[in-house]
């Protein structure tokens, strides 16, 4: 059966090409508004992605941060955007065509964030804006359809989670320890208080949900190797140094029984000789 393939009728002009991540800008100009936020995107990255590692040998996830997600077509083009602090997708390429990502376009990949991450940027207003079409949470919730939607206030320490459920989101309840899973990843979002870089507040963190223990970042980890690398050498130059103390008391018994050998030797050679001349050594 022969498949019929729609195209143009000669001199009418094609169907339109949709922009892809080479034709959209990649920024608008604005930059985060404090510290905070660099240190936060950096502790979950490389708290996540040994875990993504593992997950998916493949490598097709990306991770982004202050990216845009390009989810309609506007004029301008920014206003059909968003840049979440950090968010997620599962499933797509790291890179494009052998190219670095500009930005992630829905109309040209289709597949949706796992997770969008906003971090407060003053009072929440922005992050719970749900006016269409502009307000973050409406854009999150209806346009990109995110599948889990994080707001974190590093500052007072509060932490939301929100979950797909049909077209819109539910907020998800925290479990017993306080956290927030994500079964996809086999992980919980929970808070850690701690000062990172000089700056001290609230972080966002993930935990292994089958183990309950916090994964660590990939500065934590190595830390951690490098202090088990110290506490072995330690122990080797411990044992060593018992070796050689060790060694160093058999040298020294060995030397005695030596003295004592000889003293013993030398007191029987005399005692033979007072008996040739008549003298009881014992006398």
């Amino acid at each position: 059966m022969t498949t019929a393939v729609a195209t143009a009728a000669p001199g009418l002009p094609g169907p339109p090409r949709l922009p892809t991540h080479k034709d959209l800008p990649e920024t608008d100009g604005t930059v985060p508004t404090n510290f905070h936020q660099h240190i936060q995107s950096g502790l979950f990255s490389g708290c996540i992605r040994p875990l993504l590692g593992r997950l998916f040998p493949d490598g097709r996830f990306i991770v982004g941060n202050d990216s845009f997600i390009y989810w309609r077509m506007t004029d301008p083009p920014t206003r059909g955007a968003k840049a979440p602090d950090w968010f997620l997708v599962l499933g797509v390429e790291p890179m494009l065509e052998g190219e670095w990502r500009r930005s992630y376009v829905l109309w040209q990949e289709v597949i949706s964030p796992l997770i969008v991450v906003e971090y407060f940027s003053g009072d929440g207003a922005e992050e719970r804006d749900r006016t269409p079409f502009e307000g973050k949470f409406w854009v999150y919730e209806k346009g990109i359809k995110a599948t889990y939607y994080a707001i974190l206030d590093g500052m007072r320490g509060t932490l939301d989670l929100h979950a797909r459920h049909g077209d819109g989101y539910r907020p998800v309840q925290a479990n017993a320890a306080g956290r927030y899973p994500i079964p996809e990843l086999g992980v919980e979002l929970g808070l850690w208080h701690a000062t990172l870089e000089g700056t001290t507040g609230w972080y966002m963190r993930p935990w292994d949900a089958a183990t309950g223990e916090m994964l660590p970042s990939h500065d934590e980890d190595r830390a951690r190797v490098g202090e088990a690398e110290r506490v072995a050498d330690d122990m080797r130059r411990d044992l060593a140094a018992e070796a050689e103390q060790t060694l160093r008391a058999r040298r020294d018994a060995d030397d005695a029984r030596r003295q004592t050998d000889e003293a013993r030797g030398l007191a029987d050679r005399l005692a033979a000789r007072l008996r040739e001349l008549g003298v009881d050594p014992a006398a």
